[in-house]
């Protein structure tokens, strides 16, 4: 299931940079513009964390 989302994210959006796998969450690496666009098209479907501060790179946390 964990694999199917991640290949189904990979070919979805083109500006992934990376996903990484978490205890009970992925990790999803992007430009602003595509985590923005993943934040619209799955707040319904999945609980989501946005992090982006200063000098850091800005991900998305989907908890699963």
């Amino acid at each position: 299931m964990i694999q199917n989302i991640i290949e189904e994210f990979q070919k979805e959006y083109e500006g992934i940079q990376r996903i990484e796998k978490e205890e009970r969450a992925l990790v999803i690496y992007a430009d602003d513009d595509t985590l923005w666009k993943i934040l619209e098209d799955y707040r319904d479907d999945f609980n989501m964390e946005f992090e982006a501060g200063a000098k850091m790179e800005h991900f998305i946390r989907i908890i699963i």
